[in-house]
């Protein structure tokens, strides 16, 4: 299971590629610290792997306990911003628990600590104080699992407990720098070949409301300086371009490794980087490089030293 004052995406060339600006790591430096709340998208290994007691994901084909075949996108964001990283993200985990409970492990039956569990989580630390606060920029990137594991909710209620976990950093500790980012058209996973079109259908929409949502938040905040990596657009173009990329159009709706959900018989393919997806929810790793290279240009425009 998937277990994302101003906002500023990156911008589409005519070929498809994400335009990313050009500056040395060494003169960009407003921050110190990456602190992630989030899901499988985000998940560094250790969240529900060491949950699961190191047995999810199970399939020995995942890298290092993550969700995909190497590292995730936060962790590149930190590397190439020389920032230190904190990731409380989690697989399978939801925006509120009281809302949607999260869950992870090979029959989803583990509960996990939801957005704000893990917001709480962080406040608990010894990390978080207002001085380290203004040297941070915290990254929140979740709500797929919300519709996953419950598809009657509404986009809206999952952008609620993204707001209320940006607005207790801010009451609690002045935090004032936000990254929060899209998700995929979630119809538009390999996941879809297995349910109805009806509740692909419902993904769609669920995915589209969300990310206008997200876009909303930022405008009710303008004390806050709230940055948008709108992988969403990403992932269109991944699927409208593919060979600009470097993926292979054939693999359009596949992904590398299959059945590890047990939706179908256990396969891999020889080379993950001509597919968008690893498995039926989640990026390969070549398209979470991708995803961290758009990132890594919102931050550069939108948090200038």
């Amino acid at each position: 299971m998937i277990v994302a004052a101003f906002v500023v995406c990156c911008t589409l060339t005519v070929q498809g590629v994400f335009a990313i600006p050009l500056a040395s790591s060494r003169s960009y430096n407003p921050f110190k610290h990456l602190v992630v709340l989030g899901d499988s998208f985000s998940d560094n290994g250790d969240g529900a792997y060491r949950i699961t007691n190191h047995t999810w994901p199970a399939d020995p084909a995942y890298y290092g306990g993550r969700f995909s075949n190497g590292p995730v996108w936060v962790e590149d964001v930190a590397s190439k911003l020389h920032l230190s990283l904190t990731d409380y993200a989690v697989g399978g985990a939801t925006s509120d628990n009281t809302l949607v409970q999260g869950s992870t492990g090979p029959n989803s039956s583990i509960p996990v600590p939801s957005a704000l569990d893990q917001l709480n989580s962080y406040l608990a630390s010894s990390n978080a104080t207002s001085a380290t606060a203004r040297e941070t920029l915290y990254v929140i990137v979740i709500g797929a699992n919300d519709v996953l594991f419950l598809p009657t909710v509404n986009a809206s209620q999952s952008v609620a407990a993204i707001a209320s976990a940006v607005d207790k950093l801010h009451a609690n500790l002045g935090a004032t720098n936000f990254l929060l980012a899209t998700y995929p058209d979630l119809s538009r996973l390999p996941l879809s070949a297995y349910i109805p079109s009806s509740a692909a259908a419902s993904l769609k929409t669920y995915t589209t409301s969300l990310r206008a949502h997200l876009f909303a938040l930022k405008s009710h905040r303008p004390h806050l300086h709230i940055a948008l990596a709108d992988h969403y657009v990403l992932f269109q173009d991944f699927f409208a371009h593919p060979k600009n990329y470097g993926y292979d159009p054939s693999t359009d709706g596949k992904s590398c490794l299959t059945g590890a959900y047990s939706e179908a018989p256990r396969t891999l393919c020889s080379d993950p980087d001509n597919y968008i997806f690893w498995d039926e929810y989640h990026p390969t790793r070549k398209s979470h490089k991708y995803m961290a290279e758009l990132a890594e240009g919102v931050i550069r425009k939108a948090f200038r030293s």
